[in-house]
């Protein structure tokens, strides 16, 4: 594309207002909440196929972000 790759995200940030890390973390946990609303798999089968190390960091990220365990957030949601 003859394009630096700081030009390229200088860009991206401009047009969707965040880093191009950002925007794979928010894609990234988007699928992992689809995974575990609307799948009955464990969190380690989860984790493994969105390419986490371990499940424990995967929860560990998932909380952060959602402020709940994947199986508090699957619960609650059921719930509803």
């Amino acid at each position: 594309m003859f394009v630096s790759i700081s030009s390229l995200q200088k860009h991206f940030k401009k047009e969707l207002g965040m880093s191009v890390g950002e925007y794979i973390e928010r894609e990234l946990f988007a699928e992992a909440e689809k995974y575990v609303l609307h799948t009955a798999k464990s969190v380690d089968q989860i984790s493994t196929a969105l390419h986490f190390c371990d499940a424990t960091y995967f929860s560990k990220r998932f909380k952060q972000r959602f402020f709940k365990s994947p199986l508090q957030y699957r619960r609650a949601q059921a719930a509803k």
